[in-house]
């Protein structure tokens, strides 16, 4: 059983804040075929083949929420940023941006945040 000690989020490689929790949620990642048109051939005749090449995107975006303790100590000014998530072996890295963000501030209590970071999908 790994434990979640070694989580972090870095937006634009500064690290969020004390996490309480990150959750992923990943969507499928499909294959797209980007062979080039004068790719490598092996053989030749009948018997002659085209190397493929294949790259894998996610068609739907991944998001990422995060539960912390305090204020984060983060800004986006242009609305995206670079956006690091580590949670055990999982990771996700690129492109993002704050889709939603809530501070919960109680007397006599640390100030509490969530923000899930919407990932642009390529």
């Amino acid at each position: 059983m790994s434990s979640s000690q070694g989580s972090f989020v870095r937006v634009n490689g500064s690290l969020v804040g004390k996490l309480l929790a990150v959750t992923p949620s990943n969507a499928a990642a499909s294959a797209f075929d980007v062979t080039h048109i004068g790719g490598q051939v092996i053989g030749s005749g009948g018997n002659a083949q085209t190397v493929r090449q294949i790259n894998c995107a996610m068609v739907e975006p991944t998001t990422v929420t995060c539960q912390i303790l305090g204020t984060p100590g983060f800004s986006i000014n242009s609305g995206v940023a670079n956006v690091q998530v580590g949670v055990g072996t999982y990771g996700v890295s690129g492109e993002a941006y704050v889709d939603k963000f809530q501070a919960e501030a109680k007397v006599g209590d640390f100030v509490r945040c969530s923000v899930t970071f919407q990932f642009t999908g390529f």
